[in-house]
């Protein structure tokens, strides 16, 4: 797995990545452990960590001291080493909660009519196609369909990921021929009550005079995107029929670069939930995923038989849709939010105004950024929302403010602090009166989303340093290495900020046009043309994705290129190291990797992109001549983040046309009430 934020995000203002070489720019999980164990390293002592030590109950005790209201006692069990285990009572001052709020995977009321018989599971418990291969077959003519039931980024993620699965297991020179069989009739139906849009990693700055990727978190919390004045606020609020019209031309400019369109279109009345993830969208647009807009309400086993046919109720149009063939169903339903927190006494969650009937919203929490309720001073919760690093690290520095506040006996709270506990108070108030009168409509897909006004009002609350280091107060991406406690070292902070502009840089000298290439051609095109004789000539080309056969690799596609009969096949592979992307040979068995044969030069001195192209030039791996006649020149045009279409001539030729590849659509539809292969 990969984050689907940047490292800019996904970090805190005293480490940057520097220490980490060749780390991606969205970097692996693996990548993830890496830095949280070096920022233990550097910052944490060690006699401070207990593990395997487990709290099964915090309860609140009247203090000894004047100066605090409370104290917290908490049950402890620990496994000690040989087996044993004791449990004991500990008792503190001050109680941090933090145990994950996405960390119990939330199952729905089982919708079988019968037993299942088929795999059933969350999406935290998938990892690969073999946890439910013993429902995967083939039947000739028959297209098996594994059901992804949930939206928002979990169902994205899950669905992407099966996709790829499934695709690498046909295309991977490892796999065998029953395997590669079976994957082949198999797709992913993807069950969402929301219309969803997946944003890639790297999208298009559409402010640009030339054709220019950057990290989506670059977009997303850009400073510039807010008014200079006044300064941004921690923002919130539920939806609005002019926030779905303002958040769906922000998507269709991102995606398409036309926000006017929208006002043209035959839209729902529901925001759209924007998804990050790369892959998505192009298995939506090859057919390996269908999407399906509406709520499951049936599964129904068929007699003498393996496979299960599903009913979902859609959205607005008051009809069933049944889904035949089912093979297993994957549940991308959430988290349990309030179970997370199971080991509060009833006393705190009743301060806490406790609620677990709304899963976004399971307790108030009305100061410091969404750590604390102020009623209960003494405790915080470290991580609601679940999603943004720097807003921990808010959090972390306002939990220090105050409690050294308490400490010193100077409880003040100003008319500001009461106007803005009371804001948050009400908006959890009509939040959870939306969720428990079903109006899906008016909540929104990330309640407590707004990271740029967050920092924002953190920076200027908590009395911070500003580090802008390139912008202006008012310009560019918006991270934790741009505020900072007073008189502490800058020198993490000015490594991270330095590679903020590295990597804007490199985006503005069309760094990240391969990979954004790449990440287009996903799919099949097809072109018509003439050969110098006059005779039509047909030429599709499929790329088909399969994970890297090569650990210096990161992306690969098995290429097949038809023309009039005549089939050739490729390997396409990218490199984030490099940026590049190269052409390889096929060996004998039509799947391994052969020999380097060419690459894609996206700088060549003697081409240039446009606003809305990138045009890069086939140059062999022999070649280290920078003359372009004779040379295969592609020219790439894009809609936004979105490849559309793409030429391929031969430069210097005038008297060949070039060819003009559109994609081939294969997308699942629904039909009279069933959805059709």
């Amino acid at each position: 797995m990969r984050t689907n934020q940047s490292k800019f995000t996904m970090g805190f203002s005293d480490l940057a990545w520097d220490f980490l070489e060749h780390a991606s720019v969205y970097p692996k999980a693996s990548d993830i452990h890496r830095y949280l164990e070096e920022y233990f390293e550097r910052y944490i002592p060690a006699d401070i960590l207990h593990l395997c030590t487990s709290v099964t109950q915090v309860m609140r005790v009247p203090a000894c001291s004047d100066e605090i209201k409370h104290s917290w006692r908490l049950r402890l069990h620990e496994d000690t080493p040989g087996g044993k285990a004791r449990n004991f009572d500990a008792t503190f001052d001050y109680l941090v909660a933090a145990p994950g709020f996405y960390n119990v995977p939330k199952m729905p009321r089982s919708k079988f009519t019968s037993a299942p018989n088929i795999p059933v599971l969350h999406s935290t418990e998938y990892r690969n196609l073999s946890d439910i291969t013993r429902n995967l077959r083939y039947v000739a003519d028959v297209e098996q369909k594994i059901l992804v039931v949930g939206g928002s980024h979990s169902g994205g993620d899950i669905a992407a990921l099966i996709a790829m699965q499934l695709s690498d297991a046909q295309y991977s020179p490892e796999s065998s021929v029953s395997a590669r069989s079976t994957c082949k009739s198999t797709k992913v139906v993807h069950v969402s009550s929301h219309e969803m849009s997946a944003l890639p990693a790297f999208t298009k700055d559409s402010r640009a005079a030339t054709c220019i990727f950057e990290p989506i978190d670059f977009t997303l919390f850009n400073r510039s995107n807010r008014p200079m004045d006044p300064p941004p606020i921690f923002s919130v609020g539920l939806v609005t029929p002019e926030k779905i019209t303002a958040s769906r031309k922000m998507v269709h400019t991102i995606l398409d670069g036309d926000e006017g369109s929208v006002d043209n279109r035959e839209i729902s009345e529901y925001a759209p939930v924007g998804i990050l993830g790369d892959n998505y969208a192009q298995f939506i647009k090859t057919g390996l995923i269908s999407q399906v807009r509406g709520v499951l309400t049936r599964l129904e086993n068929i007699s003498e038989s393996s496979q299960v046919t599903a009913t979902v109720e859609t959205v607005g149009k008051q009809q069933s849709v049944s889904i035949d063939n089912v093979c297993a169903v994957i549940y991308a339903t959430g988290f349990d939010t309030a179970a997370s927190f199971a080991f509060l006494s009833h006393d705190i969650k009743t301060d806490l105004d406790y609620d677990p009937s709304c899963c976004s919203a399971p307790f108030v929490l009305d100061d410091d950024f969404l750590s604390r309720n102020s009623s209960v001073p003494e405790l915080t919760l470290v991580g609601f929302p679940g999603a943004y690093w720097p807003l921990f690290e808010m959090q972390a520095r306002a939990t220090v403010l105050a409690w050294n506040t308490l400490s010193s006996s100077q409880i003040t709270s100003t008319e500001a602090d009461l106007a803005r506990r009371h804001q948050l108070r009400e908006y959890f108030r009509e939040l959870r009166r939306a969720f428990k009168e079903g109006k899906k409509r008016e909540i929104p897909h990330n309640p407590f989303g707004d990271v740029v006004g967050a920092l924002e009002q953190a920076y200027r609350q908590l009395d911070l340093d500003r580090f802008d280091l390139g912008f202006s107060e008012v310009e560019g991406f918006v991270c934790s290495a741009r505020f900072l406690d007073p008189g502490n070292d800058k020198s993490e902070a000015m490594k991270t900020l330095l590679e903020v502009q590295a990597v804007r840089k490199r985006g503005k000298d069309g760094g990240f046009l391969a990979r954004a290439v790449m990440r287009g051609l996903l799919g099949e095109w097809v072109a018509a043309g003439k050969n110098t004789d006059g005779r039509i000539k047909i030429v599709q080309l499929s790329f088909l994705p399969r994970y890297p056969t090569h650990t210096d690799f990161d992306w690969e596609y098995l290429v097949i290129r038809t023309e009039n009969n005549r089939i050739i096949r490729n390997v396409y592979r990218y490199s984030e190291i490099t940026d590049h992307i190269t052409v390889w040979g096929v060996s004998e068995d039509g799947l391994s990797t052969g020999t380097l044969q060419s690459m894609f030069q996206f700088k060549h001195p003697h081409q240039e992109h446009g606003k809305d192209t990138a045009v890069a030039v086939l140059v062999s791996s022999s070649n280290t001549k920078q003359v372009v006649d004779g040379l295969t020149v592609f020219r790439f045009h894009f809609a936004g983040s979105s490849l559309k279409t793409w030429t391929a001539g031969i430069a210097g030729r005038s008297t060949i046309p070039d060819l003009n590849f559109v994609r081939v659509g294969m997308v699942g539809q629904l039909h009279h009430g069933r959805l059709l292969d």
